[in-house]
């Protein structure tokens, strides 16, 4: 139990501040770049790492059984969503 709070508190605290990490599926990796600009720290969304938010193409949803994540964190589904829209919607749910 000891491991997971260290874990917690080293995800929530990095240099003072809140890391937001944001799990992307394969398809969006063209959005990496833009999510470090805006203050995410963009991840595979097969991690195991504890992450603020997922972004999915909306392709696979039934497949990926997104009911089933284990953490309850917002999922945003990018279908017909520009670049600024995800960032903006990214900004409203967790921040």
């Amino acid at each position: 139990m000891r491991k997971n709070i260290i874990d917690e508190l080293s995800y929530q605290l990095k240099g003072g501040f809140q890391v937001k990490k944001v799990a992307l599926e394969e398809e969006l990796n063209f959005l990496r770049e833009t999510l470090r600009e805006n203050g995410y720290t963009p991840v595979s969304i097969d991690t195991d790492d504890m992450v603020s938010a997922a972004i999915i193409t909306g392709r696979d949803e039934n497949m990926m059984n997104i009911q089933d994540v284990e953490q309850a964190v917002p999922v945003i589904d990018a279908r017909g969503m520009d670049e600024r829209q995800i960032i903006q919607e990214l900004d409203n749910r967790i921040s």
